[in-house]
């Protein structure tokens, strides 16, 4: 697979995340001022594991391109892994916190 098609992917990845975080935060921002809350725990739980995800996708990715910006452009694979295991490790933490 080209470098190009899997950074396409996964900046596509990225919009798609921004765009969840984007609408999914407001809308509980909103309810919360309005004083209304999730009573069902699997809901709850749903969403934080939605808003989680898609924030620590959004980190890890904007901080490996940015070092790959910075001139570490032939690390690209080594950092690659590293931050999917960042990524792994994160959603582990959360999962079985």
């Amino acid at each position: 697979m080209s470098k190009a098609i899997i950074k396409t992917a996964l900046w596509s990845i990225f919009s798609a995340t921004l765009g969840i975080t984007a609408i999914t935060l407001p809308v509980h921002i909103f309810a919360e001022l309005q004083g209304k809350e999730l009573a069902n725990e699997k809901i709850w739980l749903a969403y934080g594991s939605l808003v989680f995800v898609s924030a620590l996708y959004l980190t890890t990715y904007r901080i490996y391109t940015l070092l790959l910006d910075l001139g570490l452009e032939k690390f690209h694979k080594a950092l690659g892994w590293i931050f999917i295991g960042v990524f792994l490790v994160g959603i582990a933490t959360f999962t079985f916190a």
